[in-house]
This record gives structure tokens, C-alpha cells and sequence, in this order.
């Protein structure tokens, strides 16, 4: 799935795949599902941008998740 978003002005783009959950780990070693799940008790924002990071890793091929802080910003 492919989606384009945005962010104060910028666009950013952001691809879900079955990749995205091995880059996850990888990136992470988390579990993307078990992280998921438990976003519903608890909002843990560093797990919500370590996922936005590997979708739109997947989508533009970012550097660090400081780049995608500073391209939706406007940095």
C-alpha cells in the first residue's frame, strides 16, 4: 500500500508492505505486531515514528528519522 500524506505543507510519502515488518525488527528488534498491540493500552510515540520511519523508508529511502523530522517540518 502506497500513500502519500501531508504534514504541515510537505508531502511525505509512505509505503506498507510484508518488508515492513522484517525492516521493523531489523531496525527496532522489536516485534511490529506486539508494539501495535499494546499502542492501544498505552500511545508510545517512539513506537508510532519508528513505524512511520520504515513506511516511508520503504517510500523515499530516508537517511535517519531526524531526515523525515526535518523534511515534514520544513527543516
Amino acid at each position: 500500500m502506497f500513500k502519500t500524506v501531508n504534514v504541515g505543507g510537505k508531502e511525505l510519502k509512505f509505503r506498507a508492505s510484508a518488508q515492513t515488518s522484517f525492516l521493523y525488527k531489523k531496525i527496532f528488534n522489536k516485534d511490529i505486531l506486539a508494539v501495535l498491540s499494546n499502542v492501544k493500552e498505552s500511545m508510545d510515540i517512539d513506537s508510532i515514528l519508528g513505524l512511520a520511519y520504515v513506511m516511508n523508508l520503504q517510500a523515499e529511502n530516508p537517511k535517519t528519522l531526524d531526515d523525515i523530522m526535518r523534511q515534514s517540518l520544513g527543516g
